[in-house]
């Protein structure tokens, strides 16, 4: 039975889970049908994630401990350039999306859902007596997990100045969850939103709760300026030759600075560069490939699954909850009257006072691409022995805003509810290392996961996603791992069109000019596959820091359904010398 303000909430909000959950259950119907046929379904864009995941038999939860940690459901945000697209939105605004679309996912259902068990089915029936007669003109499907089942909300940020207070419960409610739950904010750098996820499975684990949200979120191009001696009245701006009294750039300052070193990331990363005698050419190249992997996903529709389109409002107050989540598979239809899109196309002006929005529904810096100009881009810093540097903004992260959510699940409660399994958290762990080593954490956070999840090694693992914030910490760690096979900087011939780059995290700049009048350019011939990133990686998509680790564990699951994989291993490198470790399974064999 569903309570009153369950009923009220599923009335006054179709949008967030009702019209979704509704256009999941179309995309279901649709998977139904191609899977009585001949291979898996076309996946279109925008559809449901657990409709268009296809690739693997979904795991049945009643073959699982009761307390494993299971994935249900997952969305994210496109990454939005630098002062681009969704620069007007916070990061909690972000959050709150990301939320939404990741619980109506979970209700969407598609592929193996096992029927529901105890009450459930029962309480089905009753959903739509309960919601009463003013219902009948919403095609609303009973929700298997109401937004009042979540026991808590664990979400990653890096920058929370000028964010107001507990910007996590802030994300919590723009999410559409009730006041009483808790919601707790974790910084562990660029591997928070990873962390948070892990956080959520270890809970899980222990049975201190059955459905926690997890995930990250970043609005970098909101991030302040601070004047830090104002308060004690010194600051007077270009006084101080320490520069204790100049404005200080919140987002250098505290994400992409290394506090004990005293030195940019980017320099940390070119001593990488240095000490493992890897080369321009070969950053620019894995960068090219990267690139030719991310369009390439894009272009079939796999990233599409992936992300939950933004309507941004162009006119009047950016006010909490002003932007929305559009129904799943809605954004392919193109936009509606009195909308336009961000990435190209649109509708005119509309009628009866409709509000303006930019639809924003795919990774911005992707049509930054251009190879030749990436290829040209100077260094951003210098080696330790003064000589040129090699790490630039196009073979380096760009700055994104951003947000993704994860939904977890003990296996008993998607078995009670009958919710679909997109995968199973098999363990997690965190190494760390010197504050300026870094580049080179995955390499021991990752093998400590994998022992973890049953004495699993390197070899056993069917797609790694590691967070490329530098291509030089994929190609390192690459090499560390023993994954050089994978195709490191192949493809690179394969990866032409769009614009350059910029503004990379590397470079701690703004977004970045390199390719602003370059010309449209032929579709990227298919590039080559590889193991690591199968999808591209942060170079291309882009880094939003506190969302980028659960971004990472939304692929990984999205690239295991999609390609066939079983167990795969997301690893993300961190700020004070750390990196964060997720070991997944998606299927039986």
């Amino acid at each position: 039975m569903l309570s009153p303000w369950m009923a009220s909430a599923r009335r006054a909000a179709p949008t967030a889970t009702a019209t979704a959950t509704a256009a999941a259950a179309t995309a279901t119907a649709a998977t139904a049908t191609a899977t009585a046929g001949a291979g898996p379904p076309a996946a279109g864009p925008h559809s449901g994630a657990a409709a268009a995941l296809d690739g693997l038999p979904a795991l049945d939860p009643r073959a699982l401990d009761p307390l494993t940690p299971v994935i249900v459901g997952f969305a994210r945000t496109p990454m939005g350039s630098f002062l681009g697209g969704l620069s007007s939105l916070t990061a909690p605004e972000l959050a709150g999306l990301a939320i939404r679309a990741a619980l109506a996912r979970a209700n969407g259902g598609g592929g193996a859902r096992p029927p529901p068990s105890g009450d459930a089915a029962a309480d089905d029936a009753d959903a739509d007596a309960d919601a009463g007669a003013d219902d009948e003109a919403l095609p609303l499907l009973p929700l298997r997990l109401a937004p009042a089942d979540v026991d808590e909300v664990l979400m990653g940020c890096v920058c929370t100045a000028d964010l107001g207070q507990a910007p996590a419960s802030q994300a919590a409610r723009l999410g559409g969850l009730p006041d009483s739950v808790p919601a707790t904010l974790i910084n562990k750098a660029c591997a928070s939103g990873l962390k948070a996820v892990a956080l959520a499975a270890q809970a899980i684990r222990a049975g201190a709760a059955s459905c926690v949200v997890a995930g990250g979120m970043e609005a970098m191009s909101r991030v302040p300026h601070y004047l830090p001696n104002l308060r004690s009245g010194a600051a007077r701006l270009g006084r101080a030759p320490d520069g204790g009294s100049r404005l200080v750039d919140g987002l250098l300052r505290d994400g992409l600075w290394c506090a004990e070193g005293n030195r940019h990331m980017g320099d940390c990363a070119e001593a990488a560069a240095e000490a493992f005698g890897i080369s321009r050419a070969e950053q620019d190249d894995a960068a090219v490939a990267t690139f030719a992997r991310a369009r390439a996903a894009e272009a079939s529709g796999a990233a599409a699954r992936e992300i939950a389109p933004v309507e941004v409002p162009l006119e009047g107050d950016i006010g909490a909850g002003a932007a929305s989540a559009t129904a799943e598979g809605a954004a392919s239809a193109g936009c509606a009257a009195g909308k336009r899109s961000a990435n190209g196309g649109g509708g005119g002006g509309g009628s009866g006072g409709a509000v303006a929005v930019a639809l924003v529904d795919r990774d911005e810096p992707l049509a930054r691409f251009d190879e030749r100009k990436l290829r040209a881009l100077r260094p951003c810093f210098r080696r330790l022995d003064g000589s040129g540097g090699t790490v630039t903004a196009g073979n380096a992260s760009p700055l994104t805003d951003g947000a993704a959510a994860v939904v977890l699940v003990s296996a008993r409660l998607a078995a009670e509810r009958g919710l679909a399994v997109l995968a199973a958290v098999r363990a997690s762990a965190d190494a760390n290392g010197p504050a300026e080593a870094f580049p080179t954490a995955p390499s021991k956070a990752a093998p400590l996961a994998l022992a973890r999840a049953g004495g699993l090694t390197p070899a056993d693992v069917d797609f790694w996603e590691v967070n490329e914030a530098f291509m030089v910490v994929e190609l390192v760690n690459r090499r560390l791992l023993g994954l050089e096979g994978g195709g490191a900087g192949q493809g690179a011939a394969e990866g032409g069109g769009g614009r350059a780059a910029g503004g990379g995290a590397g470079s701690g700049g703004g977004a970045g000019e390199a390719g602003a009048d370059a010309a449209a350019q032929a579709p990227p011939s298919p590039p080559a596959f590889s193991r690591v990133n199968a999808h591209g990686g942060a170079v291309a998509i882009g880094h939003a820091i506190g969302a980028s680790g659960a971004v990472l564990v939304g692929r990984l699951v999205n690239v295991l359904r999609t390609e066939g994989g079983r167990i795969g291993c997301a690893v993300i490198c961190n700020g004070g010398g750390g990196a964060s470790a997720i070991v997944l399974e998606a299927g039986r064999p």
